[in-house]
């Protein structure tokens, strides 16, 4: 974890990425999003930021709340078949 954070602040950053992807897809079809670059690079910043902040959660809060297993080391959080 970063020195001077703590869980929460990694939690708000998730939801905020969250929030501005809706934001900038909100009403388009795949299509007009594919076609609009600015927004596909909005939406992978936003997805990139998420990722960075996944990793600031210690993998046991993360075990706890999780629905799905998650691999080790929490680089790529992937669904296993349940």
């Amino acid at each position: 974890m970063y020195r001077g954070r703590e869980i929460s602040d990694y939690l708000d950053d998730i939801r905020n990425a969250i929030a501005e992807i809706e934001e900038f897809t909100h009403g388009m079809t795949f299509e007009t999003f594919a076609a609009d670059k600015k927004t596909v690079n909005a939406v992978i910043r936003s997805l990139e930021v998420l990722g960075e902040a996944t990793k600031g959660i210690p993998a046991t809060f993360r075990k706890k709340i999780s629905r799905y297993p998650l691999e080790q080391d929490g680089r790529h959080a992937r669904r296993t078949n349940p």
